[in-house]
């Protein structure tokens, strides 16, 4: 079974949003690193399955669905980062104002600034990113193919010079076939005309 350039683009972008749910998006002093499914947990499992479902769409050929599956792993990827990111400044300030003079007060400061944000949060976005824009590239490749279309079935052009030899053999032909018809002159015109013409076909006069 063959795929098209934006069915490979679209499997790639599915494959790095199944890949983005297992890697760390957080890593905290004490518990590590933690990543987006959290042990079949949280999100994650829904990121999961909207991208098992767009690996099924793109086999199907269904590629504008992918608008969906793509759109609402988008959103609800920024609202967990928005989520999370606000948690996290959040706890910096109340920590901070309640252990203000407190001797360990430095140490649970220190603690707090090592809660970073992890690379998966980049993988899993480029991913929906790729899903979104896919649709996009099917139409390219239909005007790609159009425009192919066109230029093979162009007809061919036909310039002055094949013109005048094709006009100068038709009127050849045409003397060809008067010089084999026996002919008599028009009483009206004097033109030469068929003999068994009864109209002339140079001043339109009725013959008797």
């Amino acid at each position: 079974m063959e795929f098209s350039k934006q069915q490979l683009i679209g499997f790639f972008g599915a494959f790095l949003l199944l890949i983005g749910v297992f890697l760390p998006v957080i890593s905290a002093p004490l518990i590590g690193t933690v990543s987006l499914i959290n042990n079949g947990k949280g999100d994650g499992m829904i990121i999961c399955g909207l991208a098992i479902l767009s690996f099924v769409i793109i086999a199907l050929k269904r590629i504008k669905l992918l608008w969906l599956s793509g759109g609402i792993s988008f959103l609800l990827l920024s609202y967990d980062l928005y989520t999370i990111a606000s948690t996290i400044s959040k706890t910096k300030a109340e920590v901070t104002s309640k252990l203000q003079g407190n001797p360990f007060g430095g140490l649970a400061e220190a603690m707090m600034s090592s809660i970073q944000l992890q690379y998966g949060w980049v993988i899993l976005f480029i991913g929906c990113i790729i899903l979104i824009i896919t649709p996009y590239l099917q139409n390219n490749d239909k005007s790609e193919e159009v425009s192919q279309l066109n230029d093979q079935f162009q007809p061919p052009v036909i310039d002055q010079k094949n013109k005048k030899v094709v006009v100068d053999l038709f009127d050849y032909n045409e003397k060809a076939n008067m010089d084999s018809v026996e002919m008599k002159s028009c009483p009206f015109c004097h033109e030469l005309i068929r003999l068994t013409a009864i109209k002339c076909k140079h001043c339109n006069s009725m013959l008797e």
